[in-house]
């Protein structure tokens, strides 16, 4: 298949599901939703793109800027499966959604 589709690698294999799929939901009149990482394929404008990867934080802003909604979910603080401190409740609460960029 990946020969057949001249796709190199699994990244590639990834991107082109993503986009195949994107296609697909939206002749059906509905959005294609991601974590951030469909972002390093390429994805168009329709998709909305859920940030999840703190460490990754130009993500947000290039998928904005390309045009996408963007759900804003960033592992920390938002994520609430890990351990928690003493900050924990008022780093949620001082957590600014919109990006530095923006």
């Amino acid at each position: 298949f990946m020969k057949e589709h001249n796709i190199k690698d699994v990244d590639e294999l990834q991107s082109y599901f993503v986009k195949r799929m994107e296609k697909f939901f939206n002749s059906k009149g509905k959005k294609l939703i991601g974590w951030d990482e469909i972002l390093e394929g390429g994805v168009s404008p329709t998709a909305v793109v859920m940030y999840w990867r703190s460490w990754v934080p130009s993500a947000p802003v290039h998928a904005a800027k390309n045009g996408n909604y963007v759900i804003m979910t960033p592992g920390n603080p938002l994520y609430f499966d890990g351990i928690p401190d003493r900050n924990s409740i008022a780093n949620v609460y001082h957590f600014e959604p919109v990006p530095k960029g923006l």
